[in-house]
């Protein structure tokens, strides 16, 4: 028999206008509670707000930020127009902080070179304590489901 796994996700665009980031907390924050995940709210705001600060600073538009539950992942993804792929720094006064505290908070990280742009992400595990109860409500917009085996 083939299992059904549900797949949600959510989408939005990022330009350069200053309220782009405050849109990015807001929408991660709205999504993961209507999907019933309060509990990773905090974690997946700053995840998702250091990458797309670096997709704008570093990057090039266009950018999109992705919100996508798989499983028991939580996936936090930035597509920009930008080609040179980012890596781990040592601090300065200048920056050096976002990517380090995005390896040391996610379960796991990465990028991967797109044609004429990248992505990179990060994913948190969904657990009970994600939820309160390890459940995961239908969410408030898309909603694909894929066939796993």
């Amino acid at each position: 028999m083939t299992a059904v796994r549900t797949i949600r996700v959510e989408t939005l665009g990022l330009d350069a206008d200053p309220r782009t980031l405050k849109q990015v907390r807001a929408k991660t924050r709205e999504w993961l509670e209507g999907w019933g995940l309060p509990g990773l709210v905090e974690d997946a705001q700053l995840i998702a707000s250091e990458l797309a600060t670096n997709a704008l600073r570093h990057g090039a538009l266009p950018a999109r930020f992705w919100l996508c539950i798989d499983g028991n992942r939580l996936l936090i993804e930035v597509t920009d127009g930008g080609e040179t792929m980012p890596a781990l720094r040592e601090p300065d006064e200048d920056g050096g902080r976002g990517l380090t505290l995005v390896k040391n908070m996610a379960a796991a990280w990465g990028a991967e070179p797109l044609w004429r742009s990248k992505k990179v992400w990060a994913s948190l595990v969904i657990d009970e304590s994600a939820s309160g109860d390890g459940s995961v409500s239908d969410p408030p917009t898309v909603l694909l489901k894929a066939i796993a085996a």
